[in-house]
């Protein structure tokens, strides 16, 4: 059984969010580092979408809230070390 279209987006969604926090435990990556950041704030942002497209509001709050709390952290990550 393959999945559809909207569950791919979920899966590639999850799929970021887990593999970046599981990496940072894991110590394979740093919660400073623009791929973490990266990974957290698309990852939240695809399932808030979807959450959004399904009429999921309390999902689509916390993963709104994921994904655009991660973006301060990519900023920070992006800027050149003073």
């Amino acid at each position: 059984m393959t999945p559809d279209m909207d569950q791919l987006t979920q899966i590639i969604g999850a799929a970021l969010l887990l593999s970046a926090y599981g990496a940072m435990q894991l110590k394979w990556m740093r919660a400073e580092s623009v791929a973490y950041n990266v990974f957290n704030a698309i990852g939240g942002l695809l399932l808030a979408i979807d959450a959004y497209r399904i009429e999921q509001w309390g999902f689509m709050v916390l993963e709104g809230a994921w994904g655009l709390l991660s973006l301060p952290g990519l900023w920070r990550a992006l800027r050149p070390a003073a």
